[in-house]
């Protein structure tokens, strides 16, 4: 009985230990601090959720207030973006990441920014040394108790300017995917006919008339892949890290749009906007409000740098789409023993580097990175050698500049030329001013002989190269359309026979559909229409496959009760309604079934996949390829099978389901969030409406239902008087799980609330003072 009791009371003892070293790690909101480079004092005030409202006699002044702030609530997120982009995950946390430092290594993001920063003009660079000063002062303060993560890994290392700028590098990195559709569609090439690998991810339709069509790219293609070049796809695909494994996310996507002063109640343009990648604690975005004599900046800042991605200064407000350019290339090679390869002109060296990857727990692993002509070598076989030759690691890249300058611009044209010096990714950057509208596509594309980004090229023809790169001016604009409507949700910007080829693989156009729509009800827009329709969650996609899933008619009873509730249901996928779990379920079901019929692996096929889906149901040919004849069997089938398996979680009366039961948006702690149960309890989440085809986006995971991207931040913008823009993200300011700053937006992000940034906080919750 003592020894129990005894027990108990060190675990008490050592409890409370624990939770006084976290409450000492977490940060004050009031105070007075000295900072070493500041030229004269810096007051921050804090907004009743600790969103900082930053004053400052200059912008230097400013980026160092902002280091010292980010640092405070989000160091430890900032040193894990800081391990990655480097590869040195696996000193942390062993064997798990290892595979994720060696791809790091290959791709050389490291050694990027280092090239990037030896070329900073010298404006950025006062920024970054100043918001390195800030980061590093926190540091110097409070050492290992900088956060409660830091108790365990030790003192963090000082922040360099280079390190703000492996955002960037890993950003780029992230929103350039096409590559691994290349690999995808190479381990199918000897089971399947290149007619069906292409139906998997079908060419979308053509985008409605009132906006800019894409362009068909007609550059010729050679298919006749070996069963080792096969091999070798299948082999890079089963060791290159991807979501679900740690440290990596699924793919990407956002909302944007803008209507000039002649649609607006204000006569001012209005612009929204809204990144959605993949759900994550903490928060991707860090609010603030940063005001100099100069210079007024609102919006989401990157923890890590000191520039505002998205929001407004005192004259332009701006976001960003993905583009879905293909800017990457998979490269075949032959192997010449053991060093060389076969190149167009005849045999190479492999370009070496050695790299020694430290591993705790284990002895440190050596690694060796070897490249080629067209990139670093992704895979190395007996045969084969597959190579990567991406945008983003061909060239210096000026992406810090060129988000400086748009912090800075005036006006349209301004915004235009510091796009052009945005060199990677390929966005749609939509901006607004107090008159015009524009929409500019960021980075470069790379220019093909062969191909088009769909398939991988042959290292040794010449043909196959890259002849060079379309950047800046050279790809599309959109200024003032007559319809004095843009709207972008991912789909192709480029006009009819656009001279650059911007790829074969493009995004569908359901989010920009009912966008228009929405716009369509309304003569003058306002600031709450538009949040309204942030928070539209009618599917389009739905839509489209009503007329036939409600024509089937499955054998069990328990599914025909369940389908009979899509008689008459407009798509909306509200989180309290039984209708977008039933429609979900069996869509998938359907899916899987047709794929495993037609020996394709389960993979996640990106958005390409609701056209295949799509096209099944509406064209008679797919589905006699794909079907065997008509789908409507097989969607019988998959209905029975999809509710029975529903019915053993949520019961056997399907007007009783609900999406919102099932479909979470869940903010999974990037240190503790994997773990059995505690990742559980302690990860923000909260139930959500929407799914992956809804404006108010939420991606279900590839196996079950949880929401797993979306828009973690939305910003509406109106141009008539910017401090009445509107603001929200999710979870929360804090990167401290404890802090109860670290969710306490989630549930205005859920339920269409939102804040504006001011030139001073409506609440003050605090106040620091920050003196030279």
């Amino acid at each position: 009985m003592r020894f129990g009791i005894g027990i108990l009371l060190l675990f008490v003892v050592a409890a409370g230990l624990l939770a006084g070293l976290i409450v000492v790690t977490l940060p004050g909101e009031s105070g007075t601090v000295r900072l070493p480079g500041l030229s004269a004092p810096v007051i921050v005030r804090f907004g009743a959720r600790g969103v900082p409202y930053i004053q400052a006699a200059n912008s230097a002044d400013a980026a160092e207030a902002l280091g010292y702030l980010q640092a405070r609530q989000r160091l430890f997120q900032m040193e894990l973006m800081r391990r990655l982009a480097e590869g040195r995950l696996s000193a942390w946390f062993g064997a798990r990441t290892l595979a994720t430092d060696e791809q790091m290594r290959t791709l050389g993001l490291k050694q990027a920014a280092i090239s990037a920063a030896g070329a900073l003009d010298p404006r950025t660079r006062t920024l970054l040394d100043a918001y390195a000063r800030g980061a590093n002062a926190w540091i110097d303060q409070r050492g290992r108790f900088c956060a409660w993560e830091f108790l365990y890994f030790g003192k963090p290392q000082h922040w360099r300017p280079r390190d703000s700028l492996l955002w960037s590098e890993l950003l780029a990195n992230q929103l350039s995917g096409n590559a691994w559709v290349e690999l995808e569609r190479l381990t199918l090439a000897r089971s399947l006919p290149r007619t069906k690998i292409m139906q998997l991810w079908p060419e979308v339709p053509v985008p409605p008339p009132d906006s800019v069509l894409r362009h068909n790219g007609s550059a010729p293609f050679r298919f006749g892949f070996s069963k080792a070049d096969v091999r070798a796809a299948r082999a890079a695909l089963s060791v290159i890290p991807r979501f679900p494994a740690p440290f990596t996310g699924p793919s990407t996507a956002s909302n944007e749009w803008a209507v000039a002063g002649n649609r607006s109640a204000t006569g001012a343009p209005l612009l929204a906007g809204d990144p959605h990648l993949a759900f994550a604690f903490p928060s991707l975005w860090y609010l603030a409000r940063i005001n100099t004599p100069l210079r007024t900046l609102a919006g989401a800042t990157a923890p890590g740098t000191p520039f505002l991605i998205f929001g407004h200064n005192r004259h332009i407000a701006w976001t960003f789409t993905n583009n879905g350019a293909a800017v990457q290339d998979v490269f075949i090679f032959r192997r010449i023993g053991h060093d060389h390869y076969l190149g167009p002109a005849g045999p190479l060296a492999f370009g070496i580097k050695h790299e020694t990857i430290r591993v705790a727990g284990r002895h440190p692993v050596a690694f060796t990175v070897r490249s080629t002509i067209d990139g670093p070598v992704l895979t190395l076989r007996r045969h084969t050698v597959l190579a990567l030759d991406a945008v983003n690691l061909t060239r210096h890249d000026r992406a810090a500049e060129g988000i400086r300058r748009l912090d800075d611009a005036p006006n349209l044209g301004a915004a235009d030329a510091a796009a052009d010096l945005i060199t990677t990714p390929v966005e749609n950057l939509l901006v607004a001013s107090r008159r015009r509208i524009g929409l500019f596509v960021t980075g470069c594309v790379p220019l093909r002989g062969m191909g088009n980004g769909a398939w991988p090229l042959e290292g040794d023809k010449v043909a196959d190269q890259w002849t060079g790169l379309a950047c800046g001016a050279a790809l599309p604009r959109i200024i003032e359309p007559a319809s004095g409507v843009i709207v972008n949700t991912n789909e192709q910007v480029a006009p009819p026979n656009f001279p650059v080829d911007m790829g074969r693989d493009q995004s569908g156009d359901w989010r920009s559909a009912r966008i228009r729509a929405d716009l369509a009800q309304h003569r003058h827009l306002t600031v709450a229409d538009f949040a309204a329709i942030q928070h539209d969650v009618i599917s389009a996609y739905a839509q489209a496959l009503l007329p036939t899933l409600n024509k089937i008619h499955p054998a069990t009873p328990l599914a025909r009760q369940a389908v009979a509730l899509l008689q008459g249901w407009n798509g909306a996928m509200h989180r309290d309604a039984p209708q977008p779990l039933i429609f979900n379920a069996w869509v998938r079901a359907f899916r899987n079934r047709v794929l495993f019929l037609n020996h394709v692996p389960l993979t996640d096929a990106g958005l390409a996949t609701r056209h295949f889906v799509q096209f099944l149901l509406t064209s008679p040919v797919w589905a006699r390829g794909w079907c065997g004849g008509s789908c409507a069997p097989l969607l019988s089938a998959a209905a029975d099978r999809a509710m029975a398996s529903l019915a053993r979680t949520q019961g056997d009366n399907p007007a009783r389901w609900t999406w919102g039961s099932v479909h979470r948006a869940v903010f999974a702690d990037t240190l503790l969030g994997h773990l059995p149960l505690i990742g559980r309890l302690i990860s923000p989440s909260i139930s959500v409406g929407g799914d992956g085809s809804t404006v108010d986006r939420s991606v279900p995971a590839p196996s079950g239902w949880t929401a797993i991207q979306g828009p973690s931040y939305r910003g509406i913008y109106e141009l008539a008087d910017l401090n009445r823009s509107r603001f929200i993200m999710a979870p929360g300011q804090s990167g401290d799980v404890f802090s109860p700053q670290s969710r306490d937006f989630l549930k205005s992000w859920r339920d269409n609330d939102t804040i504006t940034l001011k030139a001073t906080p409506r609440k003050q919750r605090g106040k620091l003072v920050l003196l030279p």
